[in-house]
């Protein structure tokens, strides 16, 4: 018999009680030392004589007969996705300037460099062409998911708000819902306009209790961000318009999440269904040092005492946590996701259009002219071969991924950051997604016994 190299094993906080989970299979169960004693007898070559136990255990993918059946289900769950990501919905993001009203103290953006320069009529036309074009060669029948982008897609101008209107215009006439990602500031200028359109949600950043974030989110032009912000979320939002809250959270700002959890509470947004607020990690996305910026597992380890310790945390939700959302998602579906083979969409089916007609397929990358993958402008001309880096990046492509038990979890690491801080594009990047599980676990655990035999699988 064969033990399964991506089983994950994580003690709680009751004496003896584990739990076991496992990638390949999409499984999670609750064990206690009896079981472990059986999967460790099995890693040994022993004979083991609990029938039934081990039968499960084959069952949910922790055991196999060999380990060649384990490599065959291993082809089978790849091949499993990359049907699923072809049939997936494409993912469009188009920059419309790359100019911005924040100096925010964490950007990594060489502001110098970002002109206040809007797409012009001919390009955007191109660029609208272009995603149609993807859009029928995808075998996928549903719409795309479309993002306007930036720089700050709602700077406070003529030309801008024309161009906003005009893109809105566009994917409205094909049916589109399209997001919006925001720094907020000038939302409110905006919200007559964007309520004529079936937006899909607009997205912008509060970064704390005013004080805070106004140290944060920096405007050369104004005193402080916060206020126009929160008059821009409240009167979207008045307008029918999804909002989501974004706040990215590091070592400056996280003792103050319960301040502003009662602040979104005391203006009445934890019972409107049209405002999300959610943490994100501040991730190193560059190669700038951000002082500030804590290892993700040290960051949720306080984030889960603060959850505990605060019942106001419950309006702010935890989302986009690579590992902790395993079991978030379990207790939300009762099913644990397929096995991750690949890191992001830029390894799948997304494509990023700017003003100056390059395409790229990392958001964080668009115009970097290293990272371009095309043009659209005057005509839509992709380089295979650069778009085969990135879309053909998975663990079973990466040496260092082929035997690591967390390769399902990260699917190799972000590609960027391989290039830019590892050893190349074909080489794992690799974080503390381990520590993440880990204490996940530990918090979750509770809330999962509660479930029908303390099983999660799919």
């Amino acid at each position: 018999m064969h033990l399964s190299r991506y089983n994950l094993l994580f003690p709680v906080d009751e004496k003896g009680m584990y739990i076991l989970m496992n990638n390949l299979s999409s499984a999670m169960d609750i064990v206690d030392d009896d079981v472990v004693d059986i999967l460790r007898r099995v890693e040994r070559g022993e004979k083991v004589n609990n029938g039934d136990t081990l039968t499960t255990l084959k069952r949910k993918g922790y055991v196999f007969e060999t380990e060649e059946y384990e490599e065959k289900y291993l082809n089978y769950r790849f091949r499993e996705y990359e049907q699923k990501i072809k049939m997936s919905l494409p993912v469009f993001y188009l920059y419309p300037t790359y100019a911005c009203n924040l100096r925010c103290s964490y950007c990594f953006q060489d502001h110098s460099a970002r002109k206040n320069v809007v797409i012009d009529d001919q390009c955007l036309h191109a660029a609208f062409e272009s995603m149609d074009y993807l859009q029928e060669k995808s075998p996928s029948k549903e719409l795309p998911y479309f993002v306007i982008f930036g720089g700050e897609p709602l700077l406070k101008s003529k030309r801008q708000f024309e161009v906003i209107k005009k893109i809105l215009d566009e994917s409205s006439n094909r049916g589109w819902k399209p997001k919006i990602v925001s720094n907020g500031v000038e939302l409110e200028s905006y919200v007559d306009m964007l309520s004529s359109y079936d937006l899909e949600f607009i997205q912008v950043t509060v970064d704390g209790p005013e004080t805070m974030h106004n140290k944060r989110r920096i405007s050369p032009k104004t005193s402080g961000t916060f206020t126009p912000i929160i008059r821009g979320i409240q009167k979207a939002v008045d307008n029918n318009i999804k909002m989501a809250i974004r706040i990215n959270v590091d070592a400056q700002n996280l003792a103050l999440l319960p301040e502003l959890a009662r602040f979104f509470i005391e203006q009445g947004w934890e019972e409107n269904k049209l405002i999300v607020p959610y943490m994100a990690p501040m991730r190193d996305i560059s190669c700038m040092e951000y002082r500030h910026r804590l290892p993700e597992h040290v960051a949720l380890h306080q984030i889960y005492d603060l959850y505990r310790n605060y019942q106001e945390m419950r309006v702010i939700h935890l989302i986009g946590w690579v590992g902790a959302e395993i079991f978030r998602k379990a207790l939300e579906t009762d099913q644990l996701p397929s096995p991750q083979f690949k890191f992001c969409g830029a390894n799948m089916t997304r494509f990023c259009f700017d003003l100056k007609g390059d395409v790229y397929t990392c958001v964080n990358c668009a115009g970097v002219e290293e990272y371009k993958i095309g043009r659209f402008f005057p005509t839509l001309e992709i380089d295979e071969s650069a778009l085969g880096q990135w879309r053909n990046r998975s663990i079973l492509h990466i040496p260092e991924c082929k035997s690591c038990n967390l390769a399902l979890v990260c699917g190799g690491g972000c590609t960027k950051l391989a290039a830019e801080k590892g050893e190349g594009i074909g080489r794992p990047y690799c974080t503390d997604v381990g520590e993440v599980l880990s204490e996940s676990a530990r918090y979750y655990y509770p809330f999962l016994k509660e479930r029908p035999e303390g099983e999660h699988h799919r």
